[in-house]
């Protein structure tokens, strides 16, 4: 006996339903779009921002300027009065401890001579970064902003959650970020002067909105 059952109502309802939208003028509903990879990007940072109120972060950093070379290994505590902390643990300076308060930098060694704290304002020369950047720079939240301020930032999917995201840095140097959307923090970022890497940036063990005591941010 020969099977009629592929022609159940179950089978010819979605054609059917398909013909008669078309006969309206009404398009069969089609399935949206995936976002852009931009936009994907974008909209992940402004809800990282939003409502961000501490942070705290471990990162290593080299930078070069001409013949000088910088490279420091940190623990970062950052508070959204503008407040940031930095122990460097590693590499140059390794057992200073510096703290931004408003328009002037702290700074110190750890240990016996913690008592000696020297204060200046955080554009002087001692403490600016070996390419003149200010403490007030620090991290990589700024490059948060900076993102979704530039409408000619280029954010290019690397796989399904990994992004690539070229954009303008600080000193409007050609920078790039590798980022997690899982993690939603850069794992690298590296900037060039001209065809030349100038700095390199390697972040971890970062937290969002931890519970930070008020007293690591007092000199």
């Amino acid at each position: 006996m020969q099977n009629y059952s592929r022609f159940s109502p179950r089978f010819l309802a979605a054609p059917l339903l398909a013909l008669l939208l078309a006969a309206l003028g009404q398009p069969a509903v089609a399935e949206e779009a995936p976002a852009a990879p931009r936009e994907l990007v974008r909209k992940a940072l402004r809800q990282r921002l939003d409502g961000l109120k501490t942070a705290k972060w471990k990162h290593d950093i080299w930078a070069t300027n001409g013949e000088d070379e910088q490279h420091t290994i940190g623990e970062a505590y950052w508070r959204d009065d503008g407040r940031i902390r930095i122990d460097i643990v590693g590499g140059d300076n390794k057992g200073g401890t510096a703290i931004l308060v408003g328009d002037k930098v702290v700074g110190w060694k750890r240990g016996m001579l913690s008592f000696a704290k020297l204060s200046f304002e955080y554009t002087n020369k001692r403490v600016l970064s070996v390419r003149g950047q200010t403490m007030k720079m620090s991290g990589f939240l700024d490059d948060f902003r900076a993102i979704l301020e530039q409408d000619d930032a280029v954010v290019t999917a690397a796989s399904k959650d990994e992004f690539v995201v070229d954009y303008r840095g600080d000193q409007g140097f050609p920078t790039r970020m590798w980022l997690r959307l899982s993690e939603l923090y850069p794992y690298r970022i590296e900037v060039r002067e001209g065809d030349k890497v100038v700095e390199k940036h390697v972040y971890s063990d970062v937290e969002y909105n931890p519970s930070l005591d008020a007293d690591l941010f007092e000199p």
